[in-house]
């Protein structure tokens, strides 16, 4: 489990350095302890896609505000946030609280888009102003919460699909 697991459960790791490497490293440390005795530490990452830190930029530059909701551990969101520009991180979120960080973020007066793929992210898809689905990835409920499903489980394609909605809306009202 991870930190607050281990102190809820009083049990003391002498592997701090190492949690922190790996979590500056950008992965997700988890201790592991047998009969309320530290045994180890291991470290889970996600394997990051080449075209995250594109689209990313081209949110931006489209005027759009990136901020990303993790439940990982503030030093490895904050590492993952840097290697893909993403200068807002709300991290150490549990899964069902981050439906509530949506709402804060509204409450801030911004309309949210929320991007997720699983079961965790549904009760935030269906609290943002636009729920968005990766569809190659996700989960039954998260396409069925989302308002909006991309195809393919490429974060550059939603630039792409912003565009064209703004574009068809553009039509719309002309």
């Amino acid at each position: 489990g991870n930190q607050k697991l281990m102190d809820d459960r009083n049990i003391v790791f002498p592997m701090q350095k190492e949690y922190d490497r790996l979590a500056g490293e950008g992965k997700t440390p988890m201790y592991i302890a047998v009969d309320g005795n530290p045994a180890g530490i291991i470290a889970v990452a996600d394997v990051m896609k080449k075209s995250s830190r594109k689209a990313v930029e081209t949110l931006e530059q489209m005027g759009i505000e990136v901020a990303m909701i993790t439940g990982d551990n503030r030093r490895t969101a904050e590492a993952i946030a840097d290697q893909v520009g993403i200068h807002r991180v709300l991290a150490g979120v549990l899964p069902q609280d981050k439906a509530v960080e949506v709402k804060k973020l509204q409450q801030e007066g911004k309309k949210v888009a929320m991007v997720g793929d699983g079961i965790n992210d549904a009760p935030a898809l269906a609290t943002a102003d636009v729920g968005i689905a990766m569809g190659a990835a996700g989960t039954d409920v998260a396409l069925e919460t989302a308002d909006l499903v991309l195809m393919a489980d490429r974060l550059d394609k939603l630039p792409y699909a912003i565009a064209l909605s703004r574009a068809t809306l553009g039509n719309i009202k002309q």
